[in-house]
C-alpha cells in the first residue's frame, strides 16, 4: 500500500550508524522511517528552490534589476538547504541497501536511494560533483532492473535510465530503455517516455523513426485524453514536431524552442515515486 510520508522531519531523527557501530532491528527500522521523512522534507525543499528559480528567472527577464540581488541569494541558499537534506537522505537509503537488512522493500530503497542521488545532481553547480551523482543513480537503477526484474519499480527505473543516458547525451544508451519503459509502463509513463525518445531519434538524426514514435504519441493521446500531464504532452508533441520539420529542412530557420531538459530532475510530465512533476521549469505537484 501508498504510504503517506509527513512533509516534515523531526529534529531528532537518527542518522545512519557510522562504520563500526553497532545497530539492532529496532535501530534499522528508525533509520528506514528517517529515510522515508527526510525524502519527503528534501522534497517540500526542492519546491522551495524550484519557486526560487522561477522568480529569478522572471525577475531576470523583466529587467527588475533591484529585486535580482534578492533573488540570486535566495535561490542559493534554498538550492543548499536542498542538498544538505538530500545527502542525508541518500547517505541513509545507501545503508539501508549495503546493509541487506531489508528482506522486503529492497527494491524500493535502491528506487530511492537513485533519485536521491538524481536529486543531487540537479541541486549541484559543480560539474564533477553532476557527473559523480548521475553515475551513482545510474548504478543503483542497473542494480535495481538486475535484481529485482519483476519489481514494479522497474519501468520508471528504465525510465530515469533513459533520461540520464540522454541528459549525458547519450542518446544511443537511452532510446533502448526508453522502449522497455513504453513497454511495460502505465498511460503516464507510457506517453511521457514516446515523448523523450522521439526527441532523442531526432537528435540522433533518425528522422522516420522520431516521426513514427510522434505519431504513437499522438494515437496514445487520442486513446487516452484524460491521462495525467495529456495537455502538457500535446503543446511537447507540437514543439517536437516542428523541431522534427525543421530537422528535415537545414536550409530553413531552425525553431528556436528548447526542449524540456531531459536531467531527471526537470520531468515535463510524469511524476515517479517521490519526485515532484516538473513543467516549463515549476513543480505542479507530486505523484
Amino acid at each position: 500500500p501508498e504510504v503517506v510520508l509527513p512533509a516534515i522531519v523531526d529534529a531528532d531523527d537518527p542518522e545512519p550508524p557510522r562504520p563500526g557501530e553497532e545497530c539492532d532491528e529496532s535501530c534499522r527500522h528508525q533509520v528506514l522511517v528517517a529515510a522515508r521523512q527526510r525524502h519527503a522534507y528534501a522534497v517540500s525543499l526542492l519546491r522551495s528552490w524550484d519557486e526560487a528559480r522561477a522568480e529569478l528567472a522572471a525577475a531576470a527577464e523583466t529587467g527588475e534589476q533591484d529585486q535580482l540581488e534578492d533573488l540570486v541569494v535566495r535561490e542559493a541558499a534554498a538550492r543548499q538547504q536542498a542538498r544538505d537534506v538530500m545527502e542525508s537522505v541518500s547517505s541513509a537509503w545507501y545503508w539501508l541497501v549495503e546493509s541487506a537488512w531489508l528482506e522486503k522493500g529492497m527494491d524500493e530503497a535502491m528506487f530511492q536511494m537513485a533519485r536521491a542521488f538524481e536529486y543531487l545532481a540537479d541541486l549541484s553547480t559543480d560539474p564533477q560533483e553532476v557527473e559523480d551523482d548521475g553515475s551513482r543513480a545510474r548504478m543503483a537503477l542497473w542494480a535495481l532492473i538486475r535484481n529485482f526484474p519483476q519489481s514494479e519499480r522497474v519501468p520508471e527505473a528504465h525510465l530515469s535510465l533513459a533520461d540520464s543516458y540522454a541528459g549525458v547525451k547519450r542518446c544511443d544508451r537511452a532510446v533502448g530503455h526508453y522502449d522497455q519503459a513504453i513497454e511495460t509502463g502505465g498511460l503516464s509513463l507510457r506517453g511521457y517516455a514516446l515523448y523523450r525518445q522521439a526527441q532523442c531519434l531526432r537528435m540522433m538524426g533518425a528522422l522516420d523513426a522520431a516521426q513514427e514514435t510522434l505519431e504513437e504519441l499522438s494515437e496514445h493521446l487520442d486513446q487516452h485524453p484524460e491521462v495525467p500531464g495529456a495537455a502538457e504532452l500535446r503543446e511537447g508533441l507540437r514543439w517536437e514536431s516542428k523541431l522534427l520539420e525543421a530537422a528535415r529542412q537545414p536550409s530553413r530557420e531552425r525553431v528556436s524552442w528548447p526542449p524540456p531538459s531531459p536531467h531527471p530532475g526537470t520531468r515535463t510530465v510524469v511524476a515517479l515515486g517521490l519526485k515532484p512533476v516538473v513543467v516549463g521549469g515549476r513543480i505542479a505537484g507530486d505523484a
